[in-house]
């Protein structure tokens, strides 16, 4: 299957995975994909290949304070909605570079970042691995959340690194669509 063709199928998977009425499940496996895309640069040489910058979205970030006396954990998963902005903060383009490394969160002191999560999600939560985690920082950010369930932006209760995986994945696709507008045009 040529890369183009590859790619758009991944992306029609990736919006199925993680739309609203997807379960947990889904959005957990939905990590595979953004580490194929994201994390092995997958997206990346498609947008060289056509000759298109890839580019994400998203609010500019605000500083994670560190959690006073008792709070042990500070989130900016909602920055990386392009359709939410909060007041006050603007939107930012970023390269893929910015987008992995941006912070999400604040745990106990450490700042983990969207790759963290997506290799959280993808080699330890059984995105495509189950308890496969290989690098100490992603396996401290595995026990750090292990229990940890939120309401995400959609209102479902999910893991924390997982509900941060729809988030990342609204973001991707956005910053992939011009990308696929390309590629569905091309005979492939």
């Amino acid at each position: 299957m040529q890369d183009g063709r590859f790619f758009l199928e991944t992306l029609s998977e990736l919006r199925e995975r993680t739309l609203s009425t997807a379960s947990e499940y889904d959005v957990l496996k939905a990590s595979g994909l953004l580490r194929l895309l994201l994390v092995e640069r997958f997206a990346q040489k498609v947008s060289q290949d056509v000759g298109m910058p890839l580019i994400f979205r998203a609010a500019q970030q605000a500083e994670i304070e560190r959690p006073a006396e008792g709070v042990l954990m500070d989130v900016n998963w909602l920055e990386l909605d392009p359709r939410h902005i909060s007041p006050g903060h603007e939107r930012v383009e970023l390269t893929l570079e910015q987008f992995l490394t941006r912070p999400l969160m604040r745990l106990f002191d450490e700042d983990f970042t969207v790759q963290n999560v997506i290799r959280v999600a993808a080699n330890g939560l059984g995105g495509v691995h189950r308890g496969k985690i290989t690098i100490s920082f992603d396996k401290r950010l595995a026990k750090r959340t292990e229990g940890s369930i939120v309401s995400d932006a959609l209102n479902d209760e999910l893991h924390l690194v997982v509900s941060q995986i729809r988030q990342i994945a609204m973001a991707t696709r956005e910053a992939c669509d011009p990308l696929r507008a390309v590629l569905s045009n091309r005979s492939l």
